[in-house]
């Protein structure tokens, strides 16, 4: 951060980026302590930053630091105001520094170092209607409490409800995820209710829109069944039979196993989700790679120099349709899985907000969120930004 005069320092903006340790929360001390010397008024600086603690130390660091001019002598203290990049030559600055320590102790509004959350509920409590946030609210710091009641009102929905759009999704996360993993993603989905709501702002129905432009991005198409046209596909079956056709001709454990498999496969009477995972293992080891198959000396003399190419030539092509199959099942299995949980989630979410609009109470989340909307999105935000305009001159944030 370079500040080529004193003129500059109220007037601009600066950004400090650098590895942990290096003196970022020292810098912005002294970026306080020259805003105070040269005219800043204490009440107007405003320093945010993560933990109650981490706010407490910047206060103890500033007086430590305003403690430091008042004791140096004349040598000293030049020399601290240089490394602050203020000119020691003016005798009212000298003046100044010596007597902050002072100014800071008997001010009755100090300098306001606080953390975000502090900064939101003071905001929100000042601008509740505004916000639209009970008025006289209590912060909530645990949350595992209501997490169970959001939960217990979501069961009971779906109990009285079978039927209901939320009661098949939940059905469906239970199935794939089971009871345990599926309420490990519901939770995860209010954890990280900001972001969900950032990503929904504005939306008249967000669990539609969330799932559409799911759908676009996986290029799925719920009227096209992948596996019907798979074995619907005359290229396909014949080569599949002529490569079963091959393996006949060199009948080792392993290819008659594999005929077995790819025969089953081509019954049209089994399940089409069954056929298409014979065929599957036929071709695909358990860890999703293609199996190896090689042209030999021994596979040369069973089927011929060109009937071993074939068989090779057959494998391949049979693993790129099948691989091309599948990366559409799983784009089809992540969208249904995903439109389950958007579904189950908001709803899960909207009992979990529910329940503290009941009890008048914000949690942190709820302070990020609400004081966001305040300041971007609500009726009033220019006036609001104007009130803090007019109390707030300068402000700091640490760990940004």
């Amino acid at each position: 951060m370079a500040e080529h005069s004193p003129a500059k320092v109220l007037s601009s903006n600066a950004t400090v980026q650098a590895s942990a340790g290096s003196g970022k929360t020292s810098l912005l001390v002294s970026r306080i302590i020259r805003l105070l010397l040269e005219g800043a008024r204490p009440e107007a600086i405003l320093a945010i930053t993560f933990t109650r603690k981490a706010a407490a130390e910047m206060q103890e660091r500033l007086l430590q630091r305003v403690f430091e001019l008042a004791a140096s002598d004349t040598s000293m203290l030049e020399n601290k105001l240089q490394e602050l990049a203020l000119d020691p030559r003016h005798p009212a600055l000298l003046d100044k520094a010596r007597n902050l320590y002072e100014t800071l102790l008997r001010i009755p509004q100090p300098v306001q170092t606080t953390t975000f959350h502090a900064f939101c509920q003071d905001l929100l409590r000042r601008f509740p209607l505004e916000a639209d946030v009970p008025p006289g609210f209590e912060l909530l710091e645990q949350t595992g409490v209501l997490f169970d009641q959001a939960w217990e009102a979501l069961m009971v929905e779906a109990s009285n409800h079978p039927d209901a759009p939320v009661s098949h999704a939940l059905s469906g996360l239970f199935s794939e995820l089971g009871l345990s993993n599926s309420k490990k993603a519901l939770n995860g989905f209010i954890e990280h209710r900001s972001d969900w709501w950032a990503y929904t702002l504005d939306e008249a129905e967000p669990v539609t829109m969330a799932s559409q432009r799911l759908q676009t991005q996986l290029e799925v198409d719920w009227n096209i069944d992948s596996l019907a046209i798979f074995f619907g596909d005359t290229d396909v079956q014949q080569a599949l039979q002529q490569f079963v056709a091959l393996l006949d001709k060199h009948p080792i454990a392993t290819n008659q196993k594999t005929q077995e498999t790819i025969t089953r496969a081509l019954d049209p009477q089994g399940e089409p989700q069954v056929r298409f995972a014979e065929v599957w293992d036929a071709f695909y080891t358990k860890s999703g790679e293609p199996r190896s198959r090689k042209s030999s000396k021994v596979l040369v003399t069973k089927l011929g120099e060109q009937g071993a190419e074939q068989l090779i030539e057959l494998h391949y092509q049979l693993c790129t349709s099948l691989a091309a199959v599948q990366e559409q099942l799983a784009a089809r299995y992540t969208l249904r899985i995903n439109c389950d949980w958007y579904l189950a989630g908001q709803r899960y979410l909207e009992h979990f907000q529910r329940i503290k609009q009941e009890q008048r109470l914000l949690d942190f989340t709820d302070l990020e969120w609400k004081t966001f909307l305040l300041l971007n999105h609500a009726d009033n935000a220019l006036w609001v930004q104007y009130k803090l305009d007019s109390r707030i001159e300068h402000l700091l944030i640490d760990e940004f």
